[in-house]
């Protein structure tokens, strides 16, 4: 940026000029450990942990800028002695059985013990508020380092998200899923998580392709359980789609009898007959008779 200053006298009119440039301080860099809190909730069911972030500066005249942000790998990180403070104020419970984490796709508990000071936890907050502010007091060591931790998360509760309902199309081993009800998501955007077995196939978003979502498979000999779940931005998450069976084997049974008619008190043989596609095996059968009539009809 030039500046001009213009100078009268009895020696005429003299322009100065003034440049002005900003000053670099080469590239010095500095590194700085935070920790953030990382939540998922389904309803009023969240998972809280701790997230250890190596964040890079670069220096400048006013203040740093941040020039990147990198967790910690799970190797850096040696020990933890956390205490969600926070939760104390609330009259909740903690989450005692993994498996209905596990059921919901969210973080288990560290050393599978859900409580005050595992790292992370899960907590069941009352239905009847609306927000939550949680706090998280303790010590992180970090490559042979202690540092304090005292850090904050707003949580929002969303029991409205509404769970997808899905579809499937499939054509040999590809098969493409789609959202039936994607306008349930039009004032909140959500991304949309394909599972099968708790096992995350991909995710789509509700603002693309109505939230389809396409997938190959190896094989056709198994059949695959799919459900989907959607996910906001903040991370509130739904409760699971219906479920869909893909390649879900084509059974035709049929039954016969030994004899039409039977005296009563007499007995009579019934068979059944299965065709099964290849692979496929019969573990047993269930019967149940019931009256039409003056007859008996095998069901």
């Amino acid at each position: 940026m030039k500046k001009k200053f213009i100078t009268r006298g009895k020696y005429g009119t003299f322009l100065s000029l003034l440049v002005s440039s900003t000053l670099i301080l080469g590239c010095t860099k500095s590194e700085k450990t935070s920790f953030d809190i990382k939540k998922v909730c389904v309803g009023h069911t969240c998972s809280l942990g701790v997230t250890p972030l190596d964040k890079t500066y670069l220096q400048g005249l006013v203040k740093d800028q941040l020039v990147s942000t990198v967790p910690y790998i799970k190797n850096d990180i040696k020990n933890s002695n956390l205490t969600w403070v926070g939760l104390r104020k609330y009259a909740g419970k903690y989450i005692t059985d993994n498996k209905v984490l596990e059921a919901m796709h969210i973080p288990q508990c560290g050393d599978k013990d859900c409580n005050i000071n595992s790292d992370p936890t899960a907590y069941i907050f009352p239905e009847n508020i609306k927000t939550a502010n949680v706090e998280v007091k303790g010590t992180i060591d970090i490559k042979n380092k202690t540092f304090d931790v005292d850090s904050f998360v707003d949580i929002t509760f969303k029991n409205d998200l509404s769970a997808p309902t899905i579809t499937d199309t499939c054509t040999g081993l590809t098969c493409d899923f789609k959202v039936s009800n994607i306008a349930a998501y039009k004032s909140t955007p959500v991304d949309l998580y394909w599972m099968s077995d708790n096992k995350t196939l991909g995710k789509s978003k509700s603002t693309s392709g109505n939230g389809s979502f396409s997938y190959t498979f190896t094989s056709d000999k198994t059949p695959v359980s799919i459900t989907a779940y959607a996910e906001t931005s903040d991370n509130n998450r739904s409760v699971d789609s219906n479920k869909l069976s893909v390649f879900a084997p084509e059974v035709t049974v049929t039954a016969t009898a030994s004899q039409s008619t039977v005296e009563e008190g007499k007995t009579i043989t019934l068979t059944a007959n299965a065709t099964l596609p290849d692979g496929v095996t019969v573990k047993s059968y269930s019967w149940a008779l019931q009256v039409v009539g003056k007859y008996l009809q095998v069901v």
